[in-house]
């Protein structure tokens, strides 16, 4: 480069005019508002992200509280199931037993006919037997 050249250079520089004043002014107005932008955007991003944390920490806990409720209920199930395995039983049971009256009653009859085939009175209402001589 000549000195010439240099030296026009040096004047364009040192000859600033409005047209360049309201250049760098709008340079410096995108700059700002970039800067201001992206500030803006930052603070939001970080809003998000710490509401996103607290939904994953809600949604975790709703799990947990999920599991727990579902063991819950796994553990009533089988207690129910438990239950209703022991009312069968007992209702077995209660048909076993309503039968043991017909059956006794059934006995004592056997009982009474043998009695007074060995001439043993009976008196059923007494429910008391005693060896007495019948008459044939």
């Amino acid at each position: 480069m000549s000195t010439e050249s240099i030296i026009l250079v040096a004047n364009e520089i040192i000859n600033v005019n409005a047209a360049d004043f309201v250049l760098l002014g709008l340079v410096a107005l995108f700059f700002c508002s970039g800067l201001g932008y992206k500030i803006k955007s930052r603070r939001e991003v970080s809003e998000i992200r710490g509401k996103v944390a607290k939904l994953v920490r809600s949604s975790e806990e709703l799990g947990d509280k999920e599991d727990g409720l579902r063991n819950h209920m796994r553990d009533l199930l089988n207690a129910q199931n438990a239950n209703v395995t022991e009312i069968n039983s007992l209702k077995t049971k209660k048909i076993e037993l309503s039968k043991v009256p017909i059956t006794l009653s059934r006995e004592l009859d056997n009982l009474i006919a043998w009695c007074h085939l060995k001439h043993i009175s009976v008196n059923p209402e007494r429910k008391m037997a005693a060896k007495r001589p019948t008459s044939n």
